[in-house]
This record gives structure tokens, sequence and C-alpha cells, in this order.
């Protein structure tokens, strides 16, 4: 008999009970002891959605192993924002370290001791936010077994509780944000990536996107915060496509095709170390930063009226178009 993992695990759940499955087989494979389940209620106007979101719970607590379970099934639909927020504000408040899987984050098995060594080892280092699944780096990688990201990445990860409550999806530190990287580059001196991500920020603070993730993002950026990542892919994102939220277009780069597993014993790395060469990789694929996107995001933020006329004559000279 497999034993049980001690590392505590949250289950963020919806409406999509084909990935919740496959998840959830991972997550019973490895066994946990505390195993904690929370799903964000039906949206009314969507047809059949209450009985996708019903059968997702029943999927996501068939627990058969000795373990621990508690729930947090929401009646009302909160939201990409605040349901998961508030998920993972309830984790926290009951567990001091924990992993947090979303119903398509694919984990091998590995994923689940690397997070727990490094949950161990960093527990009293405050310039590590996350010990991540997912890496967007690229080849050929140092023999260390993880390196030092600027980057948060949501799909599958593990931090500590004291890291968590620092974070305030709700309000952005603007001034913070903004002198990491507009003053001390601190995700480089390239005039268009980083004005890329104030565009970002901008549109976060304004509410034009309801993202949980970008607010952690910026908060590593404000804080100058570290996030630990595998150099090779640990945890697979299994719902891009077109039931996803944000990730219905997304294309990946060619180290993130699988979940792969870890060598142990770990190869531990010295201390922030991370290449600049992995840093631009993961930046094309996480955040699709094509020279066109990079552009039209630079050109809307500082020259708003020359890219709304651009914008429009673009659109009136397309077949049957109009700039109306």
């Amino acid at each position: 008999m497999t034993s049980s993992l001690a590392t505590p695990v949250l289950l963020l759940a919806f409406n999509r009970p084909e990935t919740t499955a496959r998840v959830f087989e991972a997550i019973r494979e490895a066994r946990p002891a505390r195993l904690y389940v929370a799903a964000d209620g039906p949206r009314l106007s969507r047809a059949g959605e209450a009985e996708r979101c019903a059968e997702v719970r029943r999927l996501a607590t068939a627990v058969d192993w000795p373990c621990r379970v508690q729930t947090l099934f929401r009646a009302e639909n909160l939201g990409c924002k605040h349901g998961v927020s508030t998920a993972i504000d309830w984790f926290f408040s009951r567990e001091e370290r924990g992993i947090v899987l979303e119903d398509d984050c694919l984990p091998s098995q590995s994923f689940f001791r690397f997070a727990g060594e490094l949950l161990e080892r960093m527990k009293d280092d405050p310039r590590v936010f996350a010990i991540q699944g997912s890496f967007f780096g690229s080849a050929p990688m140092p023999r260390a077994s993880y390196l030092y990201s600027k980057m948060f990445y949501m799909w599958g990860w593990a931090s500590w509780a004291d890291r968590w409550r620092s974070v305030n999806v709700e309000t952005l530190d603007l001034a913070g944000i903004r002198g990491a990287l507009d003053k001390e580059h601190w995700l480089g001196a390239g005039y268009w990536l980083r004005n890329y991500w104030l565009d970002v920020v901008d549109r976060q603070a304004a509410g034009k996107i309801d993202s949980w993730g970008n607010p952690v993002l910026f908060h590593c950026f404000s804080r100058r915060l570290y996030n630990v990542t595998p150099t090779r892919n640990l945890v697979l994102n299994i719902g891009l496509g077109p039931s996803a939220t944000r990730t219905a277009s997304l294309a990946l780069g060619p180290f993130h095709r699988e979940a792969q597993d870890a060598d142990f014993p770990l190869v531990h790395c010295a201390r922030y170390e991370g290449p600049e060469a992995m840093f631009r990789f993961e930046q094309r694929w996480r955040a699709q930063l094509t020279p066109w996107v990079v552009f039209r995001q630079v050109m809307h933020r500082k020259f708003p009226r020359l890219y709304a006329a651009l914008r429009g004559a673009l659109q009136a000279a397309r077949p049957g178009g109009s700039s109306q």
C-alpha cells in the first residue's frame, strides 16, 4: 500500500467533469492525508451547468483512501477572481502550507514530492513566494532540478500561509509594481516587455481583467519575490480549448507537452539563480508575447489616439469592414 502524502492538497473545481476526473485520479494516486475541495457555483444562465457542477463535486470527493476531506461548495457563482482567491484564503486559513491544483492541471506523481521537499527547504526564505510545477524554459538547462523565476505560474503550485496572506487581489500596489518594472527593471531593461506588463497592470487595476493570477504575479513584482520553477515540466494543462476561461487559444512551447517526472534526490541550485535564456523563453510562451502582441499593447498604452485611428483604418479596409 502506497504511503500517504503529508502535504495537504487543495483542488479547485467548477464545471468540467472530464478534466476533474483526471486530476482527481492523480491526487488519488498520491493519497494525501488531507484534501480540500473548493467548487464555484453554477451560472444560472448556462443550461446544464448545474448538473455538470454537481457531477464535478461528486467526482472530486470520491475518496477511497484514509483522508480527511473538507469542502467549500458555493451556491452562487463568484467568478474566476473571487471564486479562486477566496477558496485559497479558506485553504490557507486551515493549513500552514500546501499544494494548489486547479481542475485542469494534471500533475506527475513526482510533483507532489518536489513541492513537499521544497516547501520544507524554502520555508524560512521570505523572498520565495511559491513552488511551481510548470516549466516554460529553454534547453539546455543546468543540472539543477529547479531555478528561481520572477514569474508566477498558477498551473500547479505550492506555498505557505504566511506568503499567501500578504497578497491582496483587490488592491494593487501600483507604486511598487511600477517602481519594480519601470525604475528597477525587475524584468530587464527591454522597453517593449516592460510596457507590455505595465499595460496589463493598468487593465487589471481598471477592472478590465477579472483575474486572480495577475494580482499574485504583480504582488511578486512589487515585492521582488521569486518562484521556484522546475527545470522540466511537472504539471500539464489539460484544459486548453474552447471550454477554457482564458486559455482557449493559447499555444504553448515545446517543453509543455507532458507532465514529466523529476529525478530524486533533487539537485539544488544557487540561491535565486535563473539564467536569462530561460527568462526570455518563458516570457514568450507564458504570456504569448509575440512581437505583434507586444507592439499592439504598447501602442494602445502609449499612443491611444494613434492606436484607435490605426485600428479603425484597418477595420474599414477589411471586406465589409467599417470604422464605426
